[in-house]
């Protein structure tokens, strides 16, 4: 709670209170002090002009505190402004699928591919489409996939890299793939 008042006072910089006051909820929230964690994590989400990495350390307090919802939101808010990072969008089209349904997780999902073929996200379109009798929207899926995984497959053979399936490293394999696909 200091950390709060001095951030309010301007004593502190606003990256030192995000962090310190997460590392303090996820130390309330492991001591079993879920609600300490949690009116905390309300104090927390009040701070203002927070960046696009203040904001992650503030999704991942709300899931300390069982607050998946605001999680999702931080981190769909992040999605919209194209800041949050790769690895992190499979998470929010999974807590979009939960929170507001299977169709609305594919909208969202497929407008991503216009620059991504990350390979988790492919997977997650497949089985949504799946999930909702779409089979040639599942089949176009996994196609993509497999065109994904051959391109990240040539890029290894040209000596460039390219990371892991899904992940910040497969970048050039997200170009690489549409190029391929387009």
């Amino acid at each position: 709670a200091a950390i709060l008042g001095w951030n309010a006072e301007g004593r502190l910089s606003r990256p030192v209170v995000v962090r310190s006051v997460s590392v303090a909820i996820q130390r309330l929230a492991t001591a079993d002090r879920k609600e300490a964690a949690a009116k905390l994590f309300e104090q927390l989400r009040a701070v203002e002009d927070t960046t696009a990495n203040d904001d992650l350390w503030i999704a991942d307090a709300a899931r300390l505190v069982d607050r998946k919802d605001a999680a999702v939101e931080i981190e769909r808010d992040l999605l919209d402004r194209q800041s949050l990072r790769l690895e992190r969008i499979p998470g929010v089209i999974s807590g979009l699928r939960e929170t507001a349904g299977a169709a609305q997780a594919l909208e969202v999902g497929q407008g991503l591919t216009e620059w991504t073929r990350d390979e988790a996200i492919l997977d997650q379109l497949t089985k949504i489409a799946e999930e909702l009798g779409d089979e040639d929207g599942a089949k176009r899926w996994r196609d993509a996939k497999q065109e994904a995984v051959e391109a990240r497959k040539e890029l290894g053979k040209l000596g460039m890299p390219t990371g892991s399936p899904s992940g910040s490293g497969s970048r050039a394999v997200m170009g690489a793939s549409l190029i391929r696909i387009r």
